[in-house]
């Protein structure tokens, strides 16, 4: 349960794990494979993971800061509505 848990944190590296693994057991001649077969087979999981890493890691919630504040208006550059003291790690009124 502990790996499985630890796999769904780091979804790129289980997806190269599983490429990787797949390629190694074909090269050793574990998987009876043409080399045909092996390309299309690593697409096929380089697609498949891909997206399974893509889905687990791209946040769907704007950040925010510890207070909640949304690090950035909607279009505006990143911190362009902080003060200073905010972007060089100060806490709030304690400048």
């Amino acid at each position: 349960m502990k790996v499985m848990r630890r796999a769904l944190h780091e979804p790129v590296a289980l997806s190269a794990t599983v490429v990787g693994g797949l390629n190694v057991a074909a090269a050793f001649g574990m998987l009876h494979l043409t080399s045909e077969q092996l390309s299309v087979l690593n697409v096929a999981m380089a697609s498949a993971l891909g997206f399974l890493a893509r889905t687990v890691v791209t946040p769907v919630v704007r950040p925010r800061d510890r207070h909640r504040r949304p690090l950035a208006a909607h279009g505006a550059a990143p911190g362009a509505d902080l003060p200073a003291t905010a972007l060089a790690g100060a806490r709030p009124g304690t400048a």
